[in-house]
């Protein structure tokens, strides 16, 4: 009477091993599919497939998330045609739209308005900055203090350093020593439509 109830009970529990794995590839397809389109639109909504060297998708998506909360300064150079004097101004990240995104940057002090670069230039730049060479090809640069004084000072240096590279130079402004790198392309968040 034993040996049948074993033997009932195994028949019993192969058809459900049987089941159980006709449904395992379906089940972990969905999942797959699920996982892959999440990443999709986590990389699609940043507008950007800046991964760094050994950096994954998720890597990548909490450095732009620390970026996006404590950004070191960033402007981006330009000139408007090949003759024309360089030009600057501030950019900020801003989220007015759901998704963050590099735009002018607002403020009574008008910082997204284009400035000569002429009073930029005088910030002893070592070395010297270089500019802009053709029409409509920007260069983005940021900076954070060398020696912060805050929490959030340190953060901006650890922003420059994470998504602008290592410093190439220093500056010097209002008394104080900052560290500078430039790049073709901002980091994280596309630019607003307007900057295009």
């Amino acid at each position: 009477m034993l040996s049948i109830t074993l033997g009932a009970l195994a028949v019993g529990l192969a058809g459900c091993m049987t089941a159980a794995l006709e449904i395992a590839p379906v089940a972990l397809s969905a999942a797959g599919a699920v996982g892959d389109g999440v990443m999709n639109m986590a990389s699609n909504s940043s507008g950007s497939k800046d991964l760094h060297p050994g950096e994954d998708e998720v890597d990548r998506h909490e450095r732009c998330d620390n970026l996006a909360e404590t950004a070191p300064t960033v402007i981006e150079l330009r000139r408007t045609d090949e003759a024309a004097a360089p030009q600057w101004r501030e950019l900020q990240i801003a989220n007015d739209t759901g998704e963050p995104r590099w735009s002018p940057a607002g403020g009574t002090d008008g910082g997204g308005t284009w400035r000569p670069t002429a009073n930029l230039l005088a910030m002893n730049f070592a070395p010297p900055l270089a500019l802009p060479s053709g029409a409509n090809i920007p260069t983005y640069l940021g900076y954070a203090p060398s020696e912060p004084v805050s929490n959030s000072e340190e953060d901006e240096l650890s922003g420059l350093t994470a998504n602008f590279g290592a410093p190439i130079g220093t500056f010097q402004w209002n008394g104080r020593v900052y560290q500078y790198s430039t790049a073709a392309k901002l980091p994280c968040f596309p630019p607003a439509v307007a900057m295009k």
